[in-house]
């Protein structure tokens, strides 16, 4: 028997983790299914068109959307109760804001705090994923927490022809439309405010500002070995972490009062349940629902931004139907080595067969 270690937890802050042993031979694949089992899937292998943003997982406190953003947005967008969480796949998203103009390259995390007006452009093929959160979120990872340096470049390949309008609205001076949201907008709901662009853009000068973060470079160590990966951004109902765990997580975790969405941005990963065993590539995401243990085997260039809901998640789409079959080559280009990269190497060469 191969025995494993597996550890059992609730919620943060919340009661210690619960340890047992496990005989993994009889774990994995114990189950026959039921209505936990989500299959993996490509999220944006559902999207009917471009700027058609599409929401596949909802929660009362919480949401989840992908894009293909294609050109600039005809409105700028304030958000008065919740907060907007963007996590960039592929080209690029320029957000013009009140507290000034960011640009999300690939594997870029940027919060948007409710309250504050924005409007996006995407340029290069971007692909963006949009988690928003109801309850205000506490920043755990900013500017400088980033360790090194990395950039990526994604490829969608045998993706649907959807090229970037010749004339974006980028930086457009003049009067701009303003559209109000809140949590619980109906389709349809709509409240238009006519501004000047050069009192919105720039025109907060106080105040928290656009959290914007290369997620891939605020790690300290390599995760899965010792503990959990960076938590990011958190509240009472829903966080984000990331990963680079290369071989054999090193317990099975199994949480019995949250939800994790698993994104795989770069490499590949076993992901290894009660379930069964199933590899994920770039672009695919995994619903891991409460109460099932798993744990990961990840390659040597596995990079995965992982969100967690306390509130049990709705799915929205058939995952087993998907409008087309894609591909992301992702490629990595390190301009500044963390240490951890370090760290990894070590790993591999006393993994390495001798």
């Amino acid at each position: 028997m191969n025995q494993r270690e597996e550890f059992v937890t609730q919620w943060e802050p919340g009661p210690p983790a619960i340890w047992a042993k496990r005989d993994e031979d009889r774990l994995i694949s114990s189950s026959k299914g039921g209505h936990l089992m989500v299959p993996t899937f490509r999220p944006f292998d559902f999207l009917a068109g471009p700027n058609q943003p599409l929401l596949f997982l909802t929660a009362p406190s919480n949401r989840a959307f992908v894009e293909a953003l294609r050109g600039t947005q005809p409105t700028f967008h304030r958000n008065a109760d919740f907060e907007d969480i963007h996590f960039q796949v592929a080209g690029q998203t320029v957000y013009e804001t009140e507290f000034g103009i960011y640009t999300a390259k690939p594997a870029d995390l940027t919060l948007i705090p409710a309250g504050t007006a924005y409007r996006a452009t995407g340029t290069g093929g971007s692909l963006r994923m949009t988690m928003q959160v109801r309850d205000a979120v506490e920043v755990k990872t900013n500017e400088g927490s980033q360790i090194g340096h990395t950039e990526y470049d994604v490829i969608w390949r045998d993706a649907p022809d959807w090229p970037d309008p010749p004339k974006p609205e980028l930086f457009k001076k003049g009067r701009v439309v303003e559209s109000v949201h809140t949590w619980e907008d109906q389709p349809g709901d709509q409240t238009l405010i006519e501004r000047d662009y050069d009192r919105v853009v720039g025109s907060f000068y106080k105040g928290p500002g656009i959290n914007h973060i290369r997620l891939f470079d605020i790690f300290k160590e390599m995760t899965g070995k010792r503990g959990p990966g960076p938590v990011s951004l958190i509240n009472q109902n829903f966080f984000t972490e990331c990963y680079n765990t290369v071989g054999e997580q090193w317990a099975y975790h199994r949480a019995n009062r949250s939800e994790e969405a698993q994104f795989q941005f770069f490499g590949s990963a076993q992901n290894i349940s009660e379930f069964g065993s199933d590899l994920m590539g770039a672009g695919d995401i995994y619903i891991q629902r409460r109460g099932i243990a798993h744990r990961v085997k990840g390659s040597p260039d596995y990079r995965r931004m992982v969100f967690y809901s306390r509130e049990p998640w709705k799915l929205l789409i058939d995952p087993t139907k998907p409008l087309r079959r894609t591909k992301f080559e992702v490629t990595e280009r390190v301009l500044e080595a963390a240490p951890w990269r370090d760290e990894i190497k070590k790993y591999l060469a006393e993994a390495a067969p001798r």
